[in-house]
Formats: C-alpha cells, sequence, structure tokens
C-alpha cells in the first residue's frame, strides 16, 4: 500500500538529497537508506519492507496491486511491504532514496 504521499519540507531539512536524507533519519544504527537510479522510460519490479521512498531527481510512478502513485522531485511516500513497478515519467533517469527502519535485531545501540 501507498500512504502518505507529501512534500519535502526543504525550509526546515534544506534541499532533498541523500545527506539531507541521511540527516533526518539521524540513527543509522537504526535505518538503512539505499540510492537507487531508474532508467528514463523503464520499469523496474521492487520487493520491500514497509520503507519510505523519496524522489531526489526526475519523476515516478509507482504501481501496487491496491493502487498507485505519482511522485516527483521533493516528494515522498511510504510503503507497506510488498511488491511494486516503478517507472521514471521524465526523459532521464529518476533518482530514489529507500530507507527502511531495520528488525531490532540488526538494530545497533
Amino acid at each position: 500500500m501507498i500512504t502518505g504521499v507529501a512534500d519535502w519540507d526543504a525550509d526546515r531539512f534544506g534541499a532533498i538529497s541523500l545527506q539531507a536524507i541521511a540527516k533526518h533519519f539521524a540513527s543509522p544504527a537504526k535505518y538503512r537508506l539505499a540510492e537507487r537510479r531508474y532508467p528514463a522510460g523503464e520499469e523496474v519490479m521492487e520487493i520491500t519492507r514497509d520503507a519510505s521512498i523519496f524522489v531526489v531527481g526526475g519523476a515516478i510512478n509507482i504501481r501496487a496491486n491496491d493502487g498507485e502513485a505519482s511522485l516527483e522531485s521533493g516528494q515522498y511516500a511510504n510503503l507497506s511491504e510488498g511488491t511494486y513497478f516503478i517507472r521514471s515519467l521524465t526523459a532521464r533517469e529518476a533518482l530514489i532514496v529507500f530507507a527502511w527502519l531495520l528488525p531490532p535485531k540488526f538494530r545497533r545501540h
């Protein structure tokens, strides 16, 4: 399920980037971040745990069995565990950052 589509608060957190997102998720012991690039016009299947997805560059469409959403640079959404199809909507690649809360047994204290 795709929920919580919203705009990144650049006034509060600065311009959206991997570094700004990492500061927002201040504890690397509890969160895992991954940067992904999606080629223009291609659709890619992703299987994910519960995550937040941030669009750092370009624009994407995310499809799941129960709905879809389009996001552009500076927006984010929450994804529940499941399979998603992500497609870049622009003539250039889309740059995405995923953020996952690590399961308790993998967190460093």
